[in-house]
């Protein structure tokens, strides 16, 4: 499934609830890391360089002479050519250079604070796909989903504090809203846990 506006990556609940740093991580991605020209998403640096934390994510077998549909099925994304390359680890190497704002909630106790990766497919010097996900473990991924370039567009044209205030559910808008007509100062809110659906793919 392809997210082409704000309100289905809020509905997607990527990045939620707290500590999750999905959300920050991919307004990073569409503010700082990506450019756009003439219809090419153009990277800051090559991922191939492990710039950020960034490193290769094997999604297949890639062995030209076998073809079989197992290959499709233990696929997270789509099989190509083309390598695919992930980043969000705030573990990695290089993963340091992402901006505080992004590492600010991780724990290393806290596996949730550290779940969250976008997902990129290389052709040569641009990126021509992007893609969200949530890391479960060493082989299990949940909740994914392709990211349009009209959407990265919109957010890299967004301030973090808009960007975040319209992922946040719309009851909990409203509330805020509310509160914030009554005189109150922005309150706090608790989220949903996402759903538990996975998928598994050999590493």
């Amino acid at each position: 499934m392809t997210l082409n506006e704000l309100s289905q990556l809020r509905d997607s609940e990527f990045g939620r609830p707290s500590p999750r740093h999905g959300l920050n991580l991919l307004y990073w991605f569409a503010q700082d890391f990506v450019t756009f020209s003439d219809g090419l998403m153009i990277p800051k640096e090559n991922p191939s360089t492990n710039a950020y934390g960034f490193h290769r994510f094997y999604n297949f077998d890639d062995d030209d002479d076998d073809d079989n549909d197992h290959d499709h099925v233990n696929a997270l994304l789509p099989k190509q050519k083309l390598p695919y390359y992930d980043v969000g680890n705030l573990n990695a190497p290089g993963a340091e250079k992402l901006p505080s704002y992004v590492r600010k909630n991780y724990n290393h106790r806290v596996p949730k604070s550290n779940m969250d990766r976008i997902m990129v497919r290389l052709n040569g010097n641009f990126l021509e796909r992007v893609y969200i996900t949530q890391h479960v473990n060493k082989k299990c991924f949940g909740h994914t989903y392709r990211i349009s370039q009209g959407l990265l567009m919109n957010i890299k044209n967004m301030s973090l504090e808009e960007f975040l205030k319209k992922m946040q559910p719309p009851q909990i808008q409203y509330q805020n809203q509310s509160y914030l007509q009554a005189g109150y100062s922005q309150s706090a809110y608790v989220q949903t846990e996402p759903s538990n659906d996975s998928w598994c793919v050999i590493l």
